[in-house]
């Protein structure tokens, strides 16, 4: 992420079948030396059904890195894309 302050992560179940059944996200902040912030488990959203897709996102929050653990009692396949979100520096988008 190199420091990104707004940020932004769309997570899509492309699974044919089966929901993500739990969502858990860590953050990594910049310029520390924390392992992170400990796993704060995602409900909205959640359970996330075969082509639905949410996102998790940060405004003005810096972080090194940023980690989602995806679960699917049944089994599934997500796909995950993001990274910096500068619309709100450019004034455009929505939030």
């Amino acid at each position: 992420m190199s420091g990104a302050g707004d940020w932004c992560f769309a997570i899509k179940n492309t699974g044919p079948t089966n929901d993500v059944t739990a969502l858990t996200v860590e953050r990594f902040p910049l310029g520390t030396d924390e392992i992170g912030d400990g796993p704060t488990t995602v409900a909205t959203d959640i359970p996330l059904a075969p082509g639905a897709t949410t996102a998790v996102n940060g405004t003005c929050e810096p972080i090194a890195t940023l980690r989602l653990t995806l679960t699917s009692a049944s089994g599934t396949v997500v796909r995950i894309a993001g990274g910096a979100d500068d619309r709100r520096r450019h004034g455009s988008g929505r939030r």
